[in-house]
């Protein structure tokens, strides 16, 4: 998060992705190899992928913003650092309530599912989290994400 940030100050406030992206490279001094590593699950690089983790996260802290498309900005000009445990944790409790908040003000649907037809209970049914043949309950599915879990921690995040 601090690379972006001192970037941001150094392009005078504000910059393309691009002009971020090449800067944060020239003052980490990034080697090629170190460049090359694409991240698993998308097709673009680690870096690329990272410092896109990093303008979210900083912009739920309200650190930068994005002005126009692709343009980013810092909000306090002053701000020279970050802790970056303080930055998570904060984005985490405020993505929390926003959750909560919405899923409170969300109208249930009018009627109780279970006064539906006979016909529509079957399609409810099967596409219930959980429900008979349920696709998340299949083996395969649970492969995949015992596959994707494993070996993620709180230190692996991209930022």
């Amino acid at each position: 998060m601090n690379p972006l940030i001192a970037t941001l100050r150094e392009l005078g406030g504000s910059g393309s992705i691009n002009e971020i992206y090449e800067r944060v490279i020239q003052n980490l001094r990034l080697s090629e190899d170190v460049l090359a590593v694409m991240h698993k699950q998308t097709n673009r690089t680690e870096v690329d992928y990272r410092l896109a983790w990093a303008r979210t996260t900083l912009k739920k802290y309200g650190t930068v913003t994005n002005s126009s498309r692709g343009v980013w900005s810092l909000t306090k000009p002053d701000v020279t650092t970050v802790d970056p445990k303080n930055v998570l944790k904060t984005v985490i409790e405020k993505d929390k309530k926003d959750r909560q908040a919405k899923s409170e003000t969300s109208t249930p649907p009018a009627g109780n599912d279970n006064e539906a037809p006979d016909e529509a209970q079957g399609w409810r049914t099967k596409l219930s989290v959980g429900g008979p043949g349920c696709p998340a309950n299949s083996a395969p599915a649970k492969l995949a994400h015992r596959q994707w879990t494993r070996g993620r921690s709180s230190e692996s995040l991209p930022w």
